[in-house]
């Protein structure tokens, strides 16, 4: 089994690591670059919902939900803006406007690996009222997770994992975050965790140092293993230096916060 470092998310949640690391980008795309090959269609059976339970949240299978997020892995063009908004591919925390292009364009399996990813998405957040669609909404507001290209499309250092926006608060209806093109095709487990953490952020949560956590992104404890899931802790140490603690708040109740920020699945 094998384990790669999960680095933080930093000031508005860039992720580098050092050696063993991997990078990721996330966003969202309107009528983004040519698409390689269609995403696969929105139609995942419920069922791969269940299988989390939440000690806040019955275990429940379903489909849609309250919230949405918009998992894109067909590239998009994104714009520099003053304001953050996925509805139309603008983020006021990118460098420079750019192109990301397609999620491991051209790769063989490229299609049964997204539909891994989205499935084990659904999967980690069904307790939760979330829909996880990889088709963009016709109306917003969602959050946006965009896959593929490179950190520097976007002005960021080529050290750059993974880029979410730290919005204490939850003030941004529509958030985006970036997982950049630098994982193999065998670690979807590893890119599903990041996502539920990338969510998150987005939605304004602190990171832990728990290895394995799904909210644990900002330092060198964060390993997560490429064959596992992450796991939702209760109790374990918040990071300091992440982004939105509460006073003197030095545990994490990811259940609850989840709960909090999303609700419950009816």
């Amino acid at each position: 089994m094998s384990t790669v470092a999960r680095c933080a998310l930093v000031a508005i949640s860039v992720a580098a690591c050092g050696s063993g690391g991997r990078s990721f980008d996330a966003g969202g795309s309107m009528d983004g670059p040519a698409n390689i090959d269609a995403s696969p269609p929105d139609a995942i059976s419920a069922d791969a919902a269940c299988g989390v339970s939440s000690p806040v949240c019955p275990r429940l299978c379903g489909s849609g939900g309250a919230h949405t997020v918009f998992l894109n892995f067909n590239g998009v063009t994104m714009t520099k803006a003053a304001v953050t908004d996925a509805t139309a591919n603008e983020s006021a925390t990118i460098p420079m406007t750019g192109t990301i292009t397609a999620f491991h364009a051209g790769l063989p399996g490229r299609l049964t690996e997204i539909a891994e990813i989205t499935s084990q998405v659904r999967q980690l957040l069904g307790p939760y009222d979330i829909d996880i669609v990889d088709t963009r909404p016709a109306t917003g507001p969602y959050q946006m997770i965009v896959f593929g290209g490179n950190p520097q499309s976007l002005g960021y250092p080529s050290p750059a994992d993974a880029v979410a926006l730290g919005d204490c608060g939850d003030s941004v209806p529509s958030d985006i975050a970036f997982l950049f093109d630098h994982f193999t095709t065998d670690e979807t487990r590893l890119v599903s965790s990041t996502v539920v953490g990338m969510i998150g952020i987005n939605a304004g949560m602190p990171t832990s140092n728990e290895p394995g956590d799904c909210m644990c992104f900002n330092g060198s404890t964060c390993y997560m293993s490429s064959q596992t899931l992450c796991t939702f802790g209760v109790g374990v140490t918040v990071n300091p230096m992440s982004m939105c603690l509460s006073g003197t708040q030095s545990t994490l109740d990811e259940p609850a916060m989840f709960m909090a920020a999303f609700g419950c699945r009816p």
